[in-house]
């Protein structure tokens, strides 16, 4: 089934690509980014790279013409990606596209006043208007992103100043909404479903800022391999994902 993967160049869309190369034909695919260049080695395996930028509408039925199912990557412009997200819907709609599964958040419910989750139940909404058969991927929070992008800072001053209390959440590894991904692009029986994806723990920053003390290296200076580290424990430590259907300050020392 040909397939169009929005954001192909990214961080989600090329560790998808590079997975549904493993099961597909490169023919079947077709990859759309803002930045066509940095996916040339994949044209050169016979996959169809085209340009497309959600900022740019006029671009985006050329990008989605002939495929019969997306991948729709959710964009990084919030506040911004209901009309982004919906003009990427509408296009497909024109192009002919019959399915849509969309990478959402978790608890992207109507009443959440999170300007992530406003964006998220915003698009899902316009999904399920649309008249296309659809799947809603709720990622939950990827647990490598919270290593890679808060820990170091935590780590050089020894402190990660937070807005969460106590409140817990299940880390996900991006690798398993990959799969996740992947699994419904190359299967059957998901029209119209919604998942959440999780991990099966529920944990709260202060275990988070421990895990990451024990993973550390032994000297104060900060640097790559800290988190790095923090992020390794992390993979290896972390269950698989579970996959389900359907605030005060507070400091930690590390």
């Amino acid at each position: 089934m040909k397939t169009l993967i929005t954001g192909a160049s990214g961080n989600f869309g090329s560790m998808t690509l590079e997975r549904l190369l493993t099961q597909m034909d490169p023919t079947e695919l077709i990859l759309m980014s803002r930045k066509p260049d940095k996916l040339a080695e994949y044209a050169k395996l016979g996959c169809d790279v085209r340009f497309g930028d959600f900022d740019r509408p006029e671009s985006l039925v050329p990008a989605a013409r002939g495929a019969e199912q997306m991948l729709l990557i959710s964009g990084h412009k919030v506040g911004h990606r209901i009309r982004q997200h919906g003009d990427a819907i509408e296009a497909a709609k024109l192009a002919g596209v019959r399915r849509i599964a969309y990478t959402s958040y978790f608890g992207s419910d109507e009443g959440n006043t999170a300007l992530v989750c406003i964006d998220h139940h915003g698009t899902e909404q316009l999904l399920k208007a649309s008249g296309l058969a659809y799947t809603i991927l709720r990622d939950g929070m990827y647990g490598d992103s919270i290593f890679n992008a808060a820990m170091p800072a935590a780590i050089a001053t020894g402190q990660w100043r937070m807005c969460a209390g106590d409140g817990k959440v299940n880390l996900v590894d991006r690798v398993d909404c990959v799969d996740s991904a992947v699994a419904v692009l190359t299967g059957s029986g998901h029209e119209n479903r919604t998942y959440n994806i999780v991990g099966p723990e529920r944990r709260c920053t202060r275990s988070w800022t421990r895990s990451a003390s024990r993973a550390r290296p032994s000297t104060n200076s900060m640097s790559a391999a800290s988190s790095g580290a923090a992020t390794t424990w992390f993979r290896t430590s972390a269950k698989r994902a579970t996959a389900v259907s359907p605030c005060g300050a507070t400091t930690s020392s590390i």
